[in-house]
């Protein structure tokens, strides 16, 4: 069982230690990304009848990766990152923000890509429903771009997770599918309920 009380009370302190230095250096990175979606949308606007895509790009294991851009709602640095028992090994660990518990994943090991280890890894990505988020990991990102529709194609890298790829080097990721892994939603914390939940396990 893991005891989601005591994990809240842990990042509870370490999140009060370093909020000044967080929340400025989030809310830099926010702005930056808003005032590039902005740019887009003015850009989008202006080829009306051309179907294009605003990709988040991010670099992971040395490879870029990316999905559309309205499926992350925050990009935070990472910092206190709390270590949960019989995790699943993609599954780092669970951090706070703003009060609630973010479950953190090494996307790295969800995609059974070679990895250094989390120390790589800066910045967190957010995706999923209120109330229901999770962290993905990436070693940095790159911003938003604009995809022309037509040239994502069928990838050569197998797996649920993997949507297509574009330019020949950027992968496209299926975020859906991320999001309803069993190994990932079933150990996810719900907000205001902090009893202790099961982790359902999980695969490499």
């Amino acid at each position: 069982m893991i005891d989601w009380e005591s994990i809240r009370a842990r990042l509870k302190r370490a999140e009060e230690a370093s909020r000044p230095a967080t929340e400025a250096s989030a809310e830099r990175i926010n702005a930056i990304l808003l005032e590039r979606a902005r740019e887009l949308a003015k850009e989008a606007d202006s080829r009306i009848g051309e179907k294009v895509r605003n990709v988040l790009v991010f670099n992971v294991a040395g490879g870029q990766y990316g999905f559309d851009a309205h499926f992350a709602s925050e990009i935070l640095p990472l910092g206190t990152l709390t270590a949960i028992p019989r995790a699943p090994s993609c599954v780092a660990g669970v951090t706070s923000r703003r009060g609630e518990i973010v479950m953190l994943v090494n996307l790295a090991r969800l995609l059974g890509l070679a990895t250094h280890g989390i120390a790589d890894l800066t910045r967190v990505v957010v995706i999923g429903p209120t109330g229901h988020e999770i962290g993905i990991l990436v070693e940095s990102v790159e911003g938003i771009t604009e995809l022309p529709a037509d040239q994502v194609a069928p990838s050569l890298q197998e797996g649920r997770y993997v949507e297509g790829v574009a330019g020949g080097s950027l992968v496209l990721l299926n975020v859906p599918a991320v999001l309803s892994d069993p190994a990932l939603s079933g150990g996810r914390p719900t907000r205001g309920h902090p009893k202790s939940t099961p982790l359902a396990a999980g695969q490499e």
